[in-house]
């Protein structure tokens, strides 16, 4: 599938900063038709796609038109709902910029335009599970009091009795479905905020690149499980507070899963070469907050260095003569 400007016949895509379709040729807005074609070629070259059997949006590689691979968006593998991106290609590069621009040591070339033609934007497969949390807790808090009378060092032991019986929703636990990405790098790119889902269009995905999620929602439960699981326990330690100890008698916690959203999540990675290893650096596509690891360029900081010990020489130097001219 393509959407194609019935103005130009461009390529339109969706714009993060009008939140519109948005041909870059004409300039209109929502002027897309779309075409349909086989999944295996460009509509607009003809040329063999270079996509992978899972790839749902990808972009031609010869005339760089940006695709959406519908037919890979069935069954399981149609998402409930997507959080468009809402930080542009043009955005996310000001933010490494600015993140990274001022880092004397890394490689003259990591910020320079050229490279940063690298940056994709995709949507990441997650899923987001609604839990109800029972959480129960009978137990015993003691309270102690020490305090001196006379000769003696008093110490008293109030013995109250702990119940607690609450019911704890939980919406939109997330958990990756993608094999490729690391879980926790995925982790520290959150949060994402879910009040801003849309119902699943394919003309987000046009402009950027996605693909099917590597597990079905059932395989990563365990995942969100634990998640809800160590909140809940968190929660339910901060209702019980003011006592000195507390003795538990009998604590659980029951979680039942209400429901699950298959979703795409926007994000842009920016990978870079160098000394033949790859960094990469991560941008969530909502909020613009950024994880990764930058390269340090060793001759660049030893160079620094070696200027540095020159300055102080010459400094050394010139204290030892203004000393002899007094």
């Amino acid at each position: 599938m393509e959407y194609k400007c019935k103005n130009c016949g461009g390529n339109v895509i969706f714009d993060p900063e009008k939140q519109k379709m948005f041909c870059p040729h004409c300039s209109s807005l929502e002027s897309q038709d779309i075409i349909n074609h086989e999944n295996s070629k460009c509509p607009n070259c003809g040329a063999d796609l270079d996509a992978t059997a899972k790839a749902t949006s990808s972009r031609c590689q010869y005339c760089d038109t940006y695709l959406v691979l519908d037919e890979h968006l069935k069954d399981n593998y149609r998402p409930d709902v997507v959080l468009p991106f809402q930080v542009s290609k043009n955005q996310a590069t000001e933010i490494l910029n600015k993140n990274f621009g001022k880092r004397i040591f890394v490689p003259d070339n990591f910020l320079s335009q050229k490279s940063l033609e690298a940056i994709q934007g995709i949507y990441v497969p997650y899923y987001l599970y609604d839990f109800n949390s029972h959480c129960h807790l009978d137990a015993v808090g003691i309270k102690d009091r020490t305090y001196r009378r006379g000769d003696y060092l008093i110490t008293e032991h109030h013995h109250f009795n702990v119940l607690r019986d609450m019911d704890i929703p939980f919406n939109k636990v997330p958990a990756d479905g993608s094999q490729e990405l690391d879980d926790i790098k995925m982790s520290l790119i959150e949060p994402y905020d879910y009040q801003q889902l849309l119902a699943f269009d394919e003309k987000y995905l046009s402009g950027f690149f996605s693909n099917q999620a590597d597990f079905l929602s059932d395989e990563v439960e365990a995942v969100a499980h634990h998640k809800a699981d160590d909140f809940s326990k968190t929660i339910l330690a901060q209702s019980v507070s003011g006592y000195t100890r507390l003795i538990k008698k009998d604590e659980s916690i029951v979680l039942d899963m209400l429901n699950v959203d298959y979703t795409l999540l926007p994000m842009y990675i920016y990978k870079y070469a160098f000394k033949g290893e790859t960094y990469e650096i991560f941008v969530n596509g909502q909020n613009g907050k950024v994880i990764g690891e930058i390269p340090i360029s060793k001759s660049k900081a030893v160079l620094y260095f070696v200027l540095m010990v020159i300055c102080l020489v010459a400094l050394a130097i010139l204290g030892l003569n203004l000393v002899e001219m007094l």
